[in-house]
């Protein structure tokens, strides 16, 4: 029977519908139940030579077993379903008038109206249940009129039969509850599926739309070269960096990490571009400058929990003069050709956001020479370094920008990313990502 159940089960596709589901795993089950006692007592009877109802219950059996072929090739429920039902009455039957005292069989036959809610709907299950018991009675009184062969059934087998009714109706009863139930956790998984479905779109557009905001291309500006790339953790996210030419001889650089990520970061971080973006072109801006205005900004538009760490450097081509102001950022990092070392400038100041003045946003500068290289980054890619190499993920930066000093910058960021390649990829990253590399190169080298 295990065979017949497994063959029955294979050939149906019914993913994605719980009730077509249940439908099919209660015929299975059924079928299995009715053609086992079908067999066994069948060749039982023919054994003890009652070669009729022997033969009936093995044919009725066969029958069965030739319909899970036909619903395994047209995977038709409701027709499959109706001729078990049909097969079923008539062994019902049979076994009413002809049993004699192998009526106990019969007994198993009162759970097979149910089928017909799983096909149809309650009003026919409770039809179908009636229609047994008309002919149930009609049988039992034709026999006791002996228009048919007298049927010796004792109080206790009629009170058996009427349990029985009873307690196939109270599971028609029951099941429709299940179903009910079933369509209802469809319904809210289809549901669920659309609203993520939706939520997914929006994301995508969001993340679309915010990389339109963020360059997507190398710059180079006389003798700087500049390369950045940015990875959300979730779609969208708070990280921000851009670059802005301010005359014939200057480029501002910022880089940003809005604390928080997803939706509520993205608003930070183009309320950063906007603010950036308006006043880096005004006369005689600087670094510190800047940020105290973003600060301000921050301030008076944001939540006491949103905040951001901020690096604004601008770079002066005609004396290789970088001057810069952090604002929570950490160090300013750069790599010198002449030490061939990754030095760390210190800044010590609050993140933008924090408090409305902090006279810790002063301008610092540096002469940079041919070769050296400023790494600017947000805390996503050392957090990435370390998951993936299970070391300091600073020091594994620095000894990829050593070895790769002599690179362009394109390069030199190419590099850096290879190493959590696979988190990129996958999109599997903890926190957001953002890096710029920038080179100051010969003026020979310009292009």
């Amino acid at each position: 029977m295990r065979i017949i159940q497994n063959y029955l089960s294979s050939g149906a596709d019914m993913s994605g519908d719980s009730v077509r589901r249940l439908k099919f795993m209660t015929i299975n089950a059924f079928t299995v139940i009715g053609v086992s006692f079908a067999y066994i007592f069948g060749v039982f009877n023919i054994l003890r030579q009652f070669y009729p109802l022997g033969t009936l219950l093995i044919f009725g059996a066969t029958l069965c077993v030739i319909n899970i072929l036909v619903l395994r090739k047209t995977k038709n429920i409701e027709f499959a379903g109706s001729v078990i039902l049909f097969l079923m009455e008539c062994l019902f039957c049979s076994l009413l008038i002809f049993g004699s005292t192998d009526r106990s069989g019969l007994f198993w036959f009162f759970t097979f109206p149910p089928l017909v809610l799983f096909l149809k709907n309650s009003r026919q299950g409770f039809a179908w249940i009636g229609v047994q018991f008309c002919i149930t009675i009609i049988l039992i009184t034709l026999s006791e009129l002996r228009v048919l062969p007298a049927i010796s059934y004792s109080l206790y087998e009629i009170v058996v039969l009427c349990c029985s009714l009873t307690a196939v109706t109270l599971i028609v009863y029951f099941f429709q509850l299940i179903k009910n139930e079933f369509i209802k956790t469809e319904q809210k998984r289809q549901i669920d599926e659309l609203v993520e479905k939706r939520r997914k779109d929006q994301y995508a557009i969001a993340e679309r739309i915010q990389r339109m905001l963020i360059p997507q291309d190398d710059h180079r500006f006389k003798n700087i070269e500049i390369s950045g790339f940015y990875q959300a953790a979730s779609g969208v996210g708070g990280d921000y960096f851009d670059f802005f030419e301010l005359d014939g001889e200057k480029i501002a650089v910022i880089i940003s990490d809005v604390s928080g990520k997803g939706i509520s970061g993205a608003f930070v971080m183009v309320n950063i571009r906007s603010i950036f973006q308006h006043n880096i072109t005004k006369a005689r801006i600087d670094p510190a400058e800047m940020v105290r205005i973003i600060n301000r900004k921050l301030m008076a538009d944001s939540t006491d929990d949103i905040f951001a760490t901020l690096s604004v450097y601008i770079f002066n081509s005609t004396d290789n003069m970088v001057t810069f102001c952090h604002a929570g950022f950490g160090p300013f990092i750069y790599y010198s050709a002449k030490k061939e070392a990754v030095l760390e400038f210190p800044s010590f100041s609050l993140p933008a956001g924090v408090l409305l003045e902090d006279s810790n946003y002063v301008n610092n500068g540096l002469i940079l020479a041919p070769g050296d290289i400023i790494i600017s980054f947000t805390d996503g890619l050392i957090e990435s370094y370390e998951i993936k190499l299970e070391e300091s993920g600073k020091q594994a930066l620095y000894d990829i920008v050593k070895q790769n000093a002599g690179k362009s910058a394109p390069e030199i960021k190419t590099a850096i990313l290879e190493k959590i390649s696979d988190c990129i990829r996958n999109k599997n990253q903890h926190d957001d990502i953002s890096l710029v590399v920038s080179k100051i190169m010969q003026v020979t080298e310009q292009a």
